[in-house]
């Protein structure tokens, strides 16, 4: 619905990071698995975190300035959250 009354194509950027920020995360995981956990190389991982910080660098700075800021709030929130939570007996 918010397509129809809004250009979508200007926020394709942000989209981006996030997806990267996704993707770097997971073959940051991957690398934390054992051995016998793998379904492929470590080496692939590795490329794919290279892969990630290489298409960063093609991303406009208002994209990963504006995604880095709300990774960054939200982060901020969850650990308020959890502070908040009282603590077990």
């Amino acid at each position: 619905m918010v397509s129809l009354f809004l250009d979508l194509r200007k926020v394709i950027p942000l989209t981006n990071v996030f997806t990267l920020v996704w993707y770097s995360v997971t073959n940051g995981a991957a690398l934390r698995l054992r051995t016998g956990q793998r379904l492929a190389s470590p080496i692939v991982s590795w490329c794919g975190l290279a892969g990630c910080g290489l298409m960063f660098a093609w991303q406009p700075l208002w994209a990963v300035a504006t995604g880095a800021g709300a990774l960054l709030s939200l982060a901020a929130g969850r650990a308020l959250w959890i502070r908040r939570q009282p603590s077990p007996a």
